[in-house]
C-alpha cells in the first residue's frame, strides 16, 4: 500500500530537519525519513556543540548568515529554549583572509574589532596570537547542537509533519516529473517531490538515478584539552570560539569550554577518507601516519597558541564530514529528475546555516525560485578543472 505526501525528506540530520520544518510550516504533507534516530552521533550533525558566526572570507557564505542567525533566534522563541550562547569569534589569518573578511562583515552591516597579534593574549588571557592578528565579531556564538536538532524535530512535527525513523531508503524511484516513489525496508511512499539530505549516504542515494557526485567522506578527530583555569575559559563567561587558517593553508578551530566542565574543543578541520557505513575499519599504514601527523600538528598548535590548556588531549570523538571538491555546499536538483532535490557536501561548516539551507531546498522542492542567489551551489560547477584545485577550509 502506497501512502501519498507532497514532499519527501531522506535524511534527518540539520539540513533535512530544517527542509522539513519548512516545508510543514508552508502546509505541506511533509514526509521525513532517517534511518537511524533523530538526532544521533552517526551522521555529521551529531554532538553538543557547533559554532555560528558571520566572519566568512567567501561572501556567498556570509550572505546568507543574517538570515541563518534569525532562523535560530525565531527558533527559540519557538521553543522556549535557549539555544546560542554569545561567545563572540576570533578570525586569526593572513591579512589577505582578513581583508575579505572586513569587507563582508562591512557589507552585511556587522561591527568587528581588529586586533594585532600582540593584543590578543591581554584581551582573552589563554590565548597567543603568535603570528596571527584576528578580527573578533562580537554577535557569534555557541550552538548548542543537539538542543537544536531537538528543537527542529519538535517544531517540524507539531507543525504536522511525519517523521519516521529507523526507515533505510532501498530505491528511488522518479515515475514522471509530478511523482516519485519511495521505497524503505518497511514501506512504499509516493510524492510530488523528494529532498535528499543524506550526508555521507548521499552518492549511495544518487548513484541508482545515474549521478555520482565528487564527494569524499571524511573521518575528522575531534579532541578535548583540560583548562588550567576552567573559569578563564568558559562560553558562558565570553571565552571566544576561534577559527584559524595556518600559513600553511590548514584550518584550526576551537569551542570555548561548555561540552564538558573544564574542557576546551580545539580540532583541525581535515580527516582520513573512510566509509560512511565502516568507519571503524582498520587504517591503512598510509592512513594511520597521516592521523599520527595530524595529532603532532594539533598537539603544536595548542602548545603554540592556547598557554592556558595542558597539552594533552583528556577525550577524542569523531565525526564525519562529506566534503566537496571546493569545500562549497550542492543545492540543486538532479540534471535528469527535477523533482530530486540535492542537498550534500557540506563539508565541516554547513550546520549554522540550517535555517537558510531548509528554505532554499524547501523552495526548490516546491518548484519555487529561492530567496538567496545558489549559482555558486550547483551540480554543473563540478567538471574537469574545478576538481582539480582542493582548498584547505573555509574561515
Amino acid at each position: 500500500m502506497e501512502t501519498n505526501y507532497d514532499v519527501i525528506v531522506i535524511g534527518g540530520g540539520v539540513e533535512g530537519l530544517s527542509t522539513a520544518r519548512y516545508l510543514a510550516k508552508q502546509n505541506c504533507r511533509t514526509l521525513l525519513l532517517e534511518q537511524f534516530m533523530v538526532p544521533n552521533n552517526l551522521g555529521s550533525s551529531g554532538g553538543f556543540s557547533r559554532t555560528i558566526r558571520h566572519s566568512y572570507n567567501t561572501i556567498q557564505h556570509a550572505l546568507m548568515m543574517p538570515s541563518s542567525f534569525k532562523g535560530w533566534r525565531d527558533l527559540e522563541k519557538e521553543c522556549n529554549k535557549k539555544l546560542l550562547i554569545n561567545t563572540g569569534v576570533l578570525s586569526m589569518c593572513s591579512d589577505d583572509n582578513q581583508k575579505d573578511i572586513q569587507a563582508n562583515l562591512k557589507q552585511i552591516g556587522i561591527d568587528y574589532t581588529l586586533y594585532k597579534s600582540e593584543e590578543i593574549a591581554k584581551v582573552f588571557p589563554g590565548l597567543n596570537g603568535g603570528e596571527y592578528n584576528a578580527i573578533y565579531e562580537r554577535e557569534a556564538c555557541l550552538m548548542k547542537s543537539d538542543e537544536c536538532l531537538r528543537c527542529l524535530r519538535d517544531s517540524y512535527i507539531s507543525s504536522g509533519g511525519t517523521l519516521l525513523e529507523l526507515q533505510r531508503v532501498k530505491a528511488i524511484n522518479p515515475i514522471n516529473e509530478f511523482r516519485v516513489k519511495i521505497e524503505t525496508t518497511e514501506n512504499v511512499f509516493v510524492a510530488e517531490s523528494v529532498v535528499l539530505t543524506c550526508g555521507s549516504w548521499t552518492n549511495k542515494m544518487l548513484e541508482p538515478l545515474g549521478l555520482k557526485l565528487p564527494l569524499t567522506v571524511l573521518k575528522t578527530d575531534v579532541f578535548y584539552w583540560k583548562t588550567k583555569d576552567e573559569k578563564m575559559f568558559s562560553a558562558t563567561d565570553g571565552f571566544p570560539v576561534s577559527c584559524v587558517m595556518k600559513n600553511d593553508g590548514n584550518l584550526c578551530y576551537s569551542l570555548s569550554s561548555f561540552e564538558y566542565p573544564g574542557l576546551v574543543k580545539v580540532a583541525l578541520h581535515k580527516g582520513i577518507e573512510v566509509d560512511e557505513d565502516n568507519r571503524d575499519a582498520p587504517l591503512s599504514q598510509e592512513q594511520q601516519q597521516a592521523t599520527k601527523n595530524d595529532f603532532e600538528e594539533l598537539t603544536t598548535f595548542v602548545k603554540e597558541h592556547y598557554p592556558g590548556l595542558v597539552p594533552v588531549p583528556s577525550i577524542h570523538e569523531a565525526c564525519l564530514y562529506t566534503m566537496t571538491p571546493d569545500e562549497d555546499f550542492v543545492l540543486d536538483s538532479h540534471p535528469s529528475h527535477k523533482n530530486v532535490i540535492i542537498g550534500a557536501g557540506f563539508s565541516g561548516h554547513g550546520f549554522k546555516m540550517g535555517p537558510v539551507v531548509g528554505e532554499i531546498l524547501g523552495s526548490l522542492a516546491l518548484k519555487r525560485k529561492p530567496k538567496f542567489d545558489i549559482s555558486s551551489f550547483l551540480i554543473s560547477r563540478f567538471n574537469a578543472s574545478s576538481t582539480d584545485k582542493i582548498p584547505h577550509g573555509k574561515l
